[in-house]
């Protein structure tokens, strides 16, 4: 915009006519509309350094201008920022991940942790964290109005979120599950299948895996798909209970078997 502008003016200035200076006040005018819509988009970018320290170079910022938001995923901390420009308002999201054999005591346990913590920052926010109605992740959101988003602010919340996420459960699950005629053995990391294989009568009638890299077939059966669709349907993975979860060795064994 300002390299168009320049020699404008520059023109305008030389020719000094009533129509070139007419061209540079409608070019004006139009830097100026321009720039001031995009006030919402300054504001993020410049806050990007304290958003994503490792990555604000190269970040992706996903602008919505029918609703009015700007949305960065910082990939190193798992916090989803977002600025909505509309209400004035800048959030921080991020999923935790429990160890469902300590569920619900462990989600009790870093609710209290985060309440605290978020308290003890001493910053006009507004901190939420959903039910316990998962057994493998909650989720936790940071709210704070436009006024109190500044870098420092937004480091602050971020270093603490960052903290309280080091609690993660970072393992892979191993489960076990009867269905109708067969067992769906399954190996996962947090809501990732890796692997799954169906047996019946203690024989292996399926593996399967969405990775390529496993070297095994990445379409699954017809059963097995439809198994995957009920699943998905109940939202399975957030009601696994201690009963389903398996040793890593016992996985191992079945899924080794020729």
């Amino acid at each position: 915009m300002l390299g168009l502008l320049l020699p404008i003016l520059v023109y305008a200035l030389y020719e000094h006519t009533t129509d070139s200076f007419v061209v540079l006040g409608i070019c004006g005018s139009f830097a100026i509309f321009v720039l001031w819509k995009s006030m919402d988009n300054f504001w993020i970018y410049r806050r990007l350094p304290a958003i994503s320290p490792l990555h604000y170079k190269t970040v992706n910022v996903n602008v919505n201008n029918s609703d009015q938001t700007g949305t960065v995923y910082d990939e190193e901390s798992g916090i989803t920022f977002k600025y909505q420009a509309k209400e004035k308002f800048f959030t921080m999201t991020r999923d935790m991940y429990t160890d469902p054999r300590r569920y619900p005591k462990e989600y009790e346990e870093r609710k209290y942790q985060f309440k605290t913590r978020i308290e003890q920052a001493k910053i006009p926010i507004s901190g939420w964290i959903s039910e316990a109605n998962s057994a493998i992740c909650f989720g936790t959101s940071v709210r704070l109005q436009k006024k109190y988003a500044t870098p420092e602010n937004i480091k602050k919340i971020r270093a603490v979120i960052v903290d309280l996420s080091k609690d993660d459960y970072k393992e892979e699950l191993f489960t076990k599950h009867d269905i109708d005629d067969v067992t769906l053995y399954m190996n996962s990391f947090h809501y990732q299948l890796i692997r799954a294989m169906l047996v019946k009568e203690e024989k292996v009638i399926e593996r399967y895996s969405p990775i390529p890299k496993m070297g095994i077939s990445t379409t699954a059966s017809d059963k097995l798909a439809k198994i995957f669709e009920e699943m998905h349907k109940t939202h399975f993975p957030d009601k696994i209970e201690v009963s389903n979860i398996i040793e890593e060795n016992e996985f191992e064994k079945l899924w080794d078997r020729a």
